[in-house]
C-alpha cells in the first residue's frame, strides 16, 4: 500500500507540476497576446498621426500660399503709392515753376504779382478736408478750383511726412 501512497503521491505533484507549467505557458501566451495587441494599437495610431500631420502640412502650405499673395499684393500697392507720390511731388514742383514764371511775367509786364493762398485760405482749406469733406466741395466754398485744392492738401500732408 505504501507503494499505491508514493504512487498517489507522484500523480498528485504530477498533476499539480502540469497546473502549474501550463498556467504560467498560459500568462506567457496570453502577455505575448498582450503585447502584439498594444502594437496594433500602436501601429494604427501612428497612421492616424501620420495622416493628421500631412493634413496640418497641407492646411500651413495653403497659409503660406496665402500670405505669400498678400505680401505680393501689399508689394504692388506699395510701388503704386511709391509712384502716385513722385507724381504728387512732381505735380507740386510743377505748380511752384508756374506760380514763379507768372510772378516774374507779371512783374516784368508791370502788373501785381499772383500769390499762393493766402495762410488763412490754406488753413481754412485743411481744416474742412480734416472734418472728411470732399475736395470739390471744399473747393466751391473757398472759390478755388479742385486741382488746387488737391494741391494745397498733398502738399501739407507731405511736410507732414516728412
Amino acid at each position: 500500500m505504501s507503494a499505491f501512497v508514493v504512487l498517489g503521491l507522484n500523480l498528485v505533484a504530477l498533476a499539480l507540476g502540469f497546473l502549474f507549467i501550463s498556467s504560467r505557458l498560459d500568462r506567457r501566451v496570453g502577455s505575448q497576446q498582450v503585447i502584439d495587441e498594444i502594437r496594433r494599437e500602436v501601429g494604427s495610431l501612428l497612421v492616424e498621426l501620420n495622416q493628421t500631420t500631412e493634413q496640418n502640412i497641407a492646411l500651413i502650405e495653403e497659409r503660406i500660399e496665402q500670405l505669400n499673395e498678400a505680401l505680393r499684393k501689399a508689394d504692388q500697392r506699395i510701388t503704386l503709392l511709391d509712384r502716385e507720390v513722385e507724381r504728387k511731388q512732381e505735380g507740386g514742383e510743377l505748380y511752384t515753376d508756374i506760380l514763379k514764371r507768372s510772378a516774374e511775367r507779371r512783374r516784368r509786364d508791370g502788373a501785381a504779382p499772383v500769390e499762393a493762398k493766402t495762410e488763412s485760405t490754406t488753413d481754412q482749406i485743411l481744416s474742412l478736408h480734416r472734418k472728411g469733406i470732399a475736395p470739390n466741395i471744399i473747393a466751391n466754398r473757398v472759390g478755388s478750383t479742385v486741382g488746387e485744392i488737391e494741391l494745397i492738401i498733398s502738399l501739407h500732408d507731405r511736410k507732414e511726412l516728412s
